[in-house]
């Protein structure tokens, strides 16, 4: 929200994480693809690629289906070798909130692919979400919990989420040798509030708590469309089969090589 208050009339909108590292004509090619989209409110998001060690892509310290990209040598190798991910609801934690995750596709796309989901630490889109859809100023110490809230307030303000046809942006996933907000001091009922109130918007609590106002969803489109178009229950924890792939056909993601392979070996013996 404090990051927000820098705009000053720019076209478009880059959120990003801290510790990342761009390819040269990340710019240009962002603003090629945003064009691409087969929406009028298009974002560009995903978990970037990692430039320097491990194999995570996702906010917590598990293994996904993702590999490794060291910059800035495999940042600038050809297009067709910078295969994108895809964001995919991965599970509920004990908190009941979502985890996702970024599975691989097999291959870059010639347009930007639908996706479900949005990402705090990469989106890309013109500034108009700036001011339609303003980040909320009472998600205080929130990490999990934030990008579902703020892809359903996105969602039903209009806004549709897209895969980058190929990576431009890579972030450094390791956090040893660096210090994250959790290393402060801070009154833990602050973040209990917040998640209480991430909790009324996704539809898990019935009340809103009274002093946290405004922020809210649009008239564009419901929670309940929301729900369906990502494949997931909130109030239930129940995630589809299609919302873990990403909402993509089958073939798409890197790991159904390895399936296929896997079922090719068992038909002759192999396994």
């Amino acid at each position: 929200a404090i990051a927000q208050t820098l705009w000053k009339g720019e076209e478009y909108y880059l959120q990003i994480d801290s510790h990342m590292r761009f390819v040269q004509g990340w710019d240009r090619q962002l603003k090629d693809m945003l064009k691409q989209c087969q929406s009028p409110r298009p974002i560009i998001t995903t978990y970037p690629g990692d430039f320097e060690g491990g194999d995570s892509r996702t906010p917590q310290t598990t293994t996904t289906t993702t590999t490794t990209t060291t910059m800035p040598r495999r940042a600038q190798e050809q297009r067709n070798h910078r295969k994108p991910a895809i964001l995919c609801a991965r599970e509920f934690g004990r908190d009941g909130r979502i985890r996702l995750c970024a599975k691989l596709l097999s291959r870059c796309t010639e347009t930007p692919l639908v996706s479900r989901f949005w990402a705090a630490g990469f989106a890309f889109s013109k500034s108009s979400v700036i001011i339609d859809v303003p980040y909320d100023i009472h998600l205080k110490n929130v990490f999990f919990g934030e990008e579902a809230s703020m892809a359903l307030r996105l969602y039903t303000h209009g806004y549709d989420f897209f895969c980058p046809t190929h990576e431009v942006i890579f972030h450094k996933w390791s956090r040893k040798g660096r210090p994250t907000f959790r290393e402060l001091k801070v009154d833990p009922s602050v973040e209990g509030e917040a998640i209480k109130r991430v909790s009324f918007l996704l539809g898990i609590e019935k009340s809103e708590p009274p002093h946290m106002q405004g922020f809210g969803l649009g008239s564009a489109r419901t929670r309940s469309e929301f729900e369906s178009h990502v494949g997931v229950r909130f109030a239930s924890r129940e995630i589809s089969a299609e919302a873990r792939r990403g909402g993509v056909a089958d073939g798409m993601l890197d790991e159904d090589r390895l399936h296929t392979l896997m079922a090719l070996a068992s038909k002759v013996g192999g396994f």
